[in-house]
This record gives structure tokens, sequence and C-alpha cells, in this order.
């Protein structure tokens, strides 16, 4: 018998695959890309806002260009949505196999 967290699951997991591996990919890259280039711009204002010490300064990023930190969150994005994609389906399959596997009461 599966859980209704496994249940749960199973569902999420078969509207995420009726789109296909490369548009969940590329929607996700987009999503984790967002967040790995936004989230250390936001800290950085906010330690420059309440403390002389500005974090790009620090780790020298100043001097990076800006399209280079977008292609690297990118990029970073694509491996965590690959990633994650083949988790999922790996954890899809072993809940699929553990369900046919049961005898049935």
């Amino acid at each position: 018998m599966l859980s209704a967290k496994e249940k749960r699951f199973l569902k999420y997991w078969d509207d995420q695959k009726t789109g296909g591996k490369w548009s969940y990919i590329l929607v996700y890259t987009i999503g984790w890309g967002f967040l790995i280039f936004f989230v250390p711009m936001i800290i950085s204002y906010m330690s420059y806002m309440y403390a002389s010490v500005h974090l790009y300064v620090l780790l020298g990023l100043s001097i990076v260009p800006i399209w280079i930190l977008i292609v690297f969150s990118l990029a970073v994005g694509c491996v965590i949505s690959f990633f994650q994609w083949d988790r999922n389906e790996g954890k899809y399959r072993k809940i699929r196999y553990k369900e046919s596997s049961k005898p049935a009461q």
C-alpha cells in the first residue's frame, strides 16, 4: 500500500512529465538561474545598506562582467534541473515498482 505522500508524488510527477524532459529542464533552469543570480545580489545590496562592506567587492566579483554571472547562474540552474529530473524519475520508478510488486489485498 502506498502512503498518501507517495500517491501525491506520483500525481505530481505524472503532471510534470506531460510537458517532457526538456521543457521541464528549461523552466526550472530559468527559475534556478533567477534565484542563483538575484539572491546573492539582494544579500549584497542589503549588506551594503546596513554595513560598509559590499559582498561582491569582498569576494572580488565586482570586476566580473554581469553577463558572466548570468551565464554561470543559468549553467548551474541547468545542472540542478537535470539532476532534479533524474532524481524524481528514479523516485517515480521506485514507487511504481513498489506499487506493482505489492499483492492486491
